[in-house]
């Protein structure tokens, strides 16, 4: 947080977002966006109620405007480290791992810029986190599903159905693959799923009600379905720049994750580690979807970030860890070492 009043808000989305919470503030509206004198439903409802907070207690101002986004970072960093914890059960490769995402270029850069996209990602973090904390300890399987349903549900009202699909396919996916669907049929998911339509549902309603057709062509059409299947930005429009996009974001783990990767893949026979598997199915989930999608920008992918940190985190411990010192992460380093300089 220290310093986000020192720079003007510049990106056009945040002044696109900031502006909006004002002029909600001018309404006195606290359920319909405006931009302009007139209602916008470009994004949901929860990013502008968290920037009319900012602006209550800093003020309308770059700072406030900025607090959440970075309040959000903060929590995913120790949501990360938390997640390793539960998998790995090892506090100093969860350090490690929280470490790992703090330092990721895009984060900080997401961190210290008013966007949805890095409270969206944090909220699917502490949804999946709560569902694998469920799944891996027994124990708090009831807490643990509501919180998933919870926190997709905020999710949903941060960015859209995204907010569900996601932790939903990722949850399935890996369940399929450990032959454990049954684990979610239960009275417990049954009441989570009313618990996320209570929390979801009712500012979607309220739009539909007041503003009919137009709120559902700009919100769901425009925004989402147009979205898909065309390009807003068709220099994006290629099968790399996802994958280029990654490298260049986690600077400076760009070559230490190509070779974590690949050893993801070997550990994955390790059955006493689920964390591992989950994460490979987090990635693919979310890499599959806005790969598909014709419309491509850096920060859309950015829900698979901490999936990545962690990732990252294992392979480097384990081979800091090792008998041999593996000379894999001296050679790494160096390079890495050498491209910092020539920057």
């Amino acid at each position: 947080m220290v310093g986000n009043g020192v720079l003007s808000l510049t990106n056009p989305d945040e002044v696109f977002y900031a502006q909006t919470a004002k002029e909600m503030i001018e309404h006195h509206s606290w359920m319909t966006p405006y931009l302009f004198g007139q209602p916008q439903f470009e994004k949901p409802i929860l990013l502008y109620w968290f920037l009319r907070i900012g602006f209550i207690l800093f003020g309308i101002s770059s700072f406030g405007a900025r607090l959440f986004p970075s309040l959000f970072a903060v929590l995913g960093v120790i949501s990360t480290y938390l997640l390793a914890l539960v998998g790995f059960k090892n506090e100093k490769k969860a350090f490690l791992c929280s470490l790992i995402l703090l330092t990721f270029g895009i984060y900080i850069g997401l961190a210290r810029s008013v966007f949805t996209d890095l409270i969206f990602s944090v909220f699917i973090l502490f949804s999946l986190a709560s569902f694998f904390w469920s799944y891996s300890l027994g124990s708090g399987k009831k807490i643990g599903i509501f919180l998933f349903f919870i926190f997709s549900a905020f999710a949903v009202l941060t960015k859209g159905p995204l907010g569900f699909l996601i932790p939903v396919l990722v949850v399935s996916l890996f369940l399929l693959i450990k032959k454990d669907l049954k684990f979610l049929v239960n009275s417990y998911s049954l009441c989570g799923f009313g618990i996320f339509l209570l929390v979801a549902l009712p500012w979607y309603i309220c739009m539909f009600n007041q503003y009919g057709n137009n709120f559902v062509q700009e919100f769901f059409y425009n925004d989402h379905i147009r979205r898909f299947m065309v390009a807003e930005h068709r220099s994006n429009d290629a099968w790399y720049f996802y994958p280029l996009s990654i490298l260049l974001c986690i600077f400076p783990w760009s070559l230490f994750l190509i070779s974590s990767l690949f050893s993801i893949f070997k550990k994955l026979k390790l059955k006493e580690y689920s964390l591992r598997l989950f994460l490979v199915c987090w990635i693919a989930v979310v890499f599959v979807i806005f790969q598909a999608a014709h419309s491509k920008l850096i920060s859309y992918i950015f829900p698979l970030f901490p999936a990545l940190a962690i990732i990252l985190g294992d392979f480097i411990y384990d081979k800091l860890s090792s008998d041999s010192r593996s000379r894999l992460i001296f050679y790494l380093s160096l390079c890495t070492t050498f491209f910092i300089s020539l920057l």
